[in-house]
């Protein structure tokens, strides 16, 4: 895995591995919050937050401000080969039954003001 990962810092890597293969989590898919990582497996929310450091770098899972931590671009894929992070908007939409959609209604291009 990477040099330096403590005992704890690797069961939390483990953990979420685990669960995301255990659950069949794709892409894009929620994942527990860090706190409820840290109270399932009962070690601090630091240490947590060091382990999933280390899973973002590696591009196995992300992390979106406001809403938490994604799987990343490992395993299957529910975006045909594409790797599509969901926003919070995103999120919460599909949360409430919903699909979040966003048009560009109007866009003016004001050449006095970028002169």
């Amino acid at each position: 895995m990477v040099d330096g990962i403590t005992e704890k810092q690797k069961e939390v890597v483990d953990y979420i591995l685990r669960k995301i293969k255990t659950d069949n989590l794709l892409p894009g898919d929620k994942l527990d919050t860090e706190i409820a990582i840290a109270k399932n497996i009962g070690i601090t929310r630091a240490t947590v937050r060091e382990a999933t450091r280390l899973l973002i770098e590696q591009q196995r899972i992300y992390r979106v401000k406001g809403s938490g931590l994604f799987v990343g671009s490992i395993g299957k894929s529910n975006h045909s080969g594409r790797f599509h992070a969901l926003s919070p908007f995103d999120y919460q939409a599909q949360k409430n039954g919903h699909k979040g959609v966003r048009k560009v209604i109007k866009i003016q291009y004001n050449e006095s003001a970028h002169a």
